[in-house]
């Protein structure tokens, strides 16, 4: 009997120590309208704010880029989630995605964006923002056409040289060999008015918490599709 106890309690421990480490969760629903937890990149805090439980985000100047961010310089390897979409048009093309390793002492990001004329032109772009005089890197683009005032899906991820953006159903994959370490993570408006809802970030190094509540997740009806190819120019 102890011999067997023995061995079970080494087979539970052998499996215990090769089990991947629990991923923390940050979580913002926006029904505290509590904006402390948030930072403006490059455009003033008044273009983002919480309205009926939902962040806004409103880019006033033409082509620039205003976006919304929170976490930690040290947060790597792991996904963000949310709800977004796109209520007015301000210019043409508009634009909104999710900001992924945003490191402010060295300048540097990921952008998943979606650019579009919300009717009938679009596309998806994956994007490496380098401080000058380094060049940015278009690392991959994408056919997609969305509608706006329509949620969409919204989730995107960086696990060491792999970036993935997935929208609904639709997952487009890219690599980056020169991959960004770390960084916080938000998202961003270009052009227009967007809404953003149910924020989660979710990784190894991410600690549980976030004034947000868990939601539901609903079950697919079917796999997602990945999308292995660029779009060809």
């Amino acid at each position: 009997m102890i011999k067997k106890i023995f061995i079970l309690g080494f087979v539970v421990c052998s499996i215990a120590l090769n089990l991947p480490g629990f991923a923390g969760t940050w979580k913002d629903s926006f029904e505290d309208k509590n904006t402390q937890e948030w930072e403006a990149l490059g455009q003033d805090l008044k273009e983002w704010w919480i309205d009926r439980g939902e962040a806004v985000g409103e880019a006033s100047e033409r082509n620039i880029l205003s976006a919304w961010v929170t976490g930690d310089v040290a947060w790597q390897n792991y996904t963000i989630s949310c709800r977004a979409k796109l209520t007015e048009v301000k210019e043409q093309f508009p634009h909104l995605g999710l900001v992924l390793h945003y490191d402010d002492t060295e300048n540097s990001l990921y952008l998943f964006q979606i650019v579009s004329d919300w009717k009938e032109f679009g596309f998806i772009t994956i994007q490496k923002l380098l401080p000058p005089p380094a060049r940015s890197v278009k690392l991959g683009e994408f056919d997609f056409i969305p509608k706006a005032n329509k949620w969409y899906e919204l989730s995107a991820s960086v696990s060491r040289r792999t970036l993935e953006f997935q929208i609904n159903d639709q997952v487009f994959t890219v690599t980056d060999p020169n991959p960004l370490k770390s960084g916080k993570a938000g998202f961003f408006v270009v052009n227009g008015q967007a809404r953003f809802d149910d924020v989660e970030i979710t990784g190894t190094n991410i600690p549980n918490g976030g004034p947000g509540k868990a939601r539901p997740v609903a079950p697919r009806g079917k796999l997602a599709t990945t999308w292995g190819h660029l779009k060809r120019k």
